[in-house]
């Protein structure tokens, strides 16, 4: 059953998208990464940064378990966990940020802003921040001391002390070229690494007894304290080091070395766990106390090369082709926590995501192909031969997927269902280079290389007219549009915003774009309403097999939700091991959106048989016959049991009494096998009591049956043809009783159960 047929049925169902207030359109920028433009707030964001980190000063929150890190270049705070994951820049707005502080009993993240002067407070609880003081001239770092109430900041004239309210600011040590601060609480010593005397020193806490601890040949830069086991670290910048050593400096010994430019450096003695930053390959690293195991948690220079994006409107995700790694990665909005989708394909050049089916498309220029990934089922495909597709779209309403093959000079669509590539007919003498589609009207925008014009195409037929026209200046690219009357494209590597009706236009963005993806609109993101489909792997062709079922809903907005009718549910559209019969599967999308989806796992008549029997008048005279219905022809038969071994006959005779088998099997190997009894029919009819002996004839063994519920003994007498008493007892319902020892012949059972006479005759074998 496979799942185009339930979407050619289905199709002329489908509603049109919603019509929704844009909120958002993203542009590649060469220099940036990619850029976002909110219309609503009139501001741009970036993502996805070329370079975004030139790392500074780093600190440890051991009780959120969160790693924190300040970035020159970018000025933005930045959070992950220590092994890397769930990457943030939680704190926005920030300018120039350096030096980074935590205060962990009350909730408090301190920084300095430099150019700004600013010494900021962060209420980590409440997502508010402050201004503590902006007197400081360029603030480099800060410290906390936390059982008086204030901070110690390093700044361009000096050592400074303010509490943390901002109040009561002083100036404790005037000497310039101080960068990192730190302060031991236990002794109440402020310790500094100096630029200017290349030196580590230290003061007290009032400024006084300063104090060289270890000079420095190169650029010393981060410091940091272990109070608990009375150690110090600090950071050569020009060597790329991490050297450790005692509180007074001594017995120093290099514990990391890097070759780059070491900058912060913070140590939790708590967790054993040293972190460090190195601004050369702008990465955060992570190791224990000692050096060892050093690890790298973020890498920097993460999008050193984009190729192309797309935005998943269903869950604000990114998909980017990274060239410089030659792989297709996902992010989330900002273009953090990257997770690689499809590694090592050197050759990827544009990609488009289907949101609806969970699918990535995209083209391979060295291959000359179209590629398709199924991120639920993991499954990759190559769908389209020959072509070169430079620019990539799918229009939703008609399931299929646009794209402009290079090789052909041509616009193709290809059925998202079906694999049928069609051509869409262009104007003699235009070559096609970037195309966009249009939610509603439907229309397909695309760029006339021959004269860097954007025409409009009517899709499903074969009108063409000019929307654009920019004089003969280059246009790259086109994006979605913005309801029906609003394009983007961009012009000489600017974003122009273009009105369709009017021909006007006007920039809107003016760095050196590339290329335009997808438009995020401010309505909940439903413009398909949920269709199923379904596939069946395992076909149950037999009684007993269990089938394995792939539910596919077309429309639905992830996470999904599959509630069975027998009580099974689960996140996972795939599910193993199902008995045949009739199901309802419930399928719920993160909107709520809900579709009932009918399943039947019976997909053909099984394998049945009937046995009718005759029992034998004599020693050999039985019958036995089997009727099969259902399965598949041509059937096998086989009768086995007590020296017999017989197939492929519908009935058998002269069968001695006993037990035999029949086992029937179809052409798909399904099978039912049947089992039955020749008696011996001695005449001698059981009476109706309440009590039965079994089996009759017998040839070692009787059973005393008086029913499932039956309690008590039973008190028989085993008398012979001659009336002579051979045995007496008592016997419990169920038992059985030995009769080996007799000689065939007729024996009776004669005795009493629960105030009742019985007399029963059997035939011993």
């Amino acid at each position: 059953m496979k799942p185009y047929v339930f979407v050619l049925a289905c199709i002329s169902m489908l509603p049109q998208l919603l019509k929704g207030q844009t909120k958002e359109v993203c542009f590649m920028d060469a220099g940036a990464g990619i850029v976002r433009f909110d219309f609503i707030e009139n501001e741009y964001s970036f993502a996805c940064f070329s370079d975004i980190f030139f790392p500074h000063d780093v600190v440890y929150d051991p009780v959120g378990n969160w790693v924190y890190w300040t970035a020159w270049t970018t000025d933005r705070i930045y959070k992950c966990r220590p092994d890397g994951t769930e990457v943030d820049d939680p704190i926005q707005g920030v300018s120039h940020v350096r030096g980074i502080e935590i205060d962990t009993q009350n909730n408090f993240l301190y920084w300095v802003e430099k150019l700004d002067n600013q010494v900021m407070k962060y209420n980590i609880l409440l997502d508010h921040s402050s201004e503590l003081t902006s007197v400081i001239e360029n603030p480099e770092d800060v410290v906390l001391d936390i059982e008086n109430g204030r901070l110690f900041v390093s700044g361009k004239e000096g050592i400074y002390s303010v509490n943390d309210d901002g109040s009561n600011l002083t100036l404790l040590l005037n000497e310039p070229g101080i960068k990192f601060l730190e302060y031991d609480p236990l002794t109440g010593y402020v310790y500094y690494s100096s630029h200017t005397q290349h030196a580590i020193k230290r003061m007290s806490d009032t400024g006084e007894d300063v104090v060289t601890l270890a000079n420095v040949s190169g650029l010393p830069d981060g410091l940091a304290i272990d109070d608990v086991n009375q150690r110090m670290y600090w950071t050569d910048w020009e060597s790329g080091t991490v050297t450790r050593a005692k509180l007074d400096g001594t017995e120093r010994s290099t514990i990391i070395s890097s070759g780059g430019n070491i900058s912060g450096v913070f140590v939790d003695p708590g967790t054993s766990q040293l972190f460090w930053l190195d601004q050369d390959l702008s990465e955060v690293h992570r190791s224990g106390i000692l050096g060892q195991n050093d690890t790298t948690i973020i890498e920097g220079e993460t999008w050193k090369w984009i190729r192309d994006f797309q935005v998943s409107l269903a869950d604000d995700k990114l998909f980017v082709i990274d060239d410089f790694k030659e792989q297709i990665v996902r992010t989330d909005r900002n273009g953090y926590n990257r997770e690689v989708i499809v590694d090592s394909v050197p050759g990827a050049t544009r990609i488009a995501f289907d949101q609806y089916s969970q699918k990535l498309y995209w083209s391979d220029y060295n291959e000359q192909c179209i590629y398709v990934k199924d991120l639920r089922k993991n499954i990759t495909r190559r769908i389209v031969e020959n072509v070169y597709a430079i620019s990539m779209d799918i229009d939703y309403h008609r399931h299929v997927l646009c794209f402009v093959d290079q090789l052909s000079k041509s616009i193709k669509t290809y059925a998202l269902f079906l694999p049928i590539v069609k051509t869409i007919p262009t104007p003699v003498g235009t070559e096609p280079k970037a195309l966009g589609v249009q939610v509603d009207p439907q229309l397909l925008y695309w760029i006339d290389d021959v004269e860097e014009a954007v025409y409009r195409h009517v899709l499903g037929t074969t009108d063409h007219s000019l929307s654009f026209d920019e004089d003969g200046e280059s246009i790259s690219s086109i994006g979605p549009g913005i309801g029906a009357q609003e394009r983007f494209y961009i012009h000489d590597n600017r974003v122009k915003y273009g009105y369709v009706g009017t021909m006007f236009s006007e920039w809107l963005y003016y760095p050196g774009t590339v290329f335009i993806s997808n438009v995020k609109v401010t309505n909940d993101f439903v413009p398909l309403s949920l269709l199923p489909m379904q596939d069946v792997d395992t076909l149950i062709k037999c009684k007993d097999d269990l089938a394995s079922v792939r539910l596919n809903v077309y429309g639905a907005i992830p996470p999904v939700t599959y509630e069975w009718s027998d009580g099974y549910v689960s996140d996972y559209y795939h599910r193993y091991g199902i008995p045949h019969g009739d199901y309802q599967v419930t399928v719920t999308d993160s909107r709520d959106s809900s579709v009932v989806m009918q399943l039947k796992l019976m997909l053909q008549d099984f394998v049945e048989t009937s046995i009718t029997t005759e029992n034998a008048e004599g020693g050999n005279n039985g019958t036995a016959s089997v009727v099969i219905s259902g399965g598949l022809p041509p059937y096998t038969v086989l009768w086995t049991g007590n020296g017999i071994n017989i197939t492929d006959q519908l009935m058998i005779d002269q069968l001695s009494p006993g037990t035999y088998h029949v086992l029937v099997t179809d052409m798909n190997s399904c099978q039912e096998e049947k089992t039955f009894v020749i008696e011996l029919n001695t005449g001698i009819e059981e009476p109706d009591s309440g009590l039965r002996i079994h089996p009759n004839p017998a040839t070692n063994h009787l059973t005393f049956d008086t029913g499932a519920d039956a309690t008590g003994r039973i008190t028989y007498q085993l008398i012979d043809s001659r009336s002579s008493i051979l045995q007496q007892g008592e016997i419990g319902s169920g038992q059985q009783l030995n009769i080996g020892f007799l000689p065939p012949g007729v024996y009776m059972i004669k005795g009493h159960y629960q105030d009742e006479e019985f007399v029963h005759s059997f035939v011993k074998q």
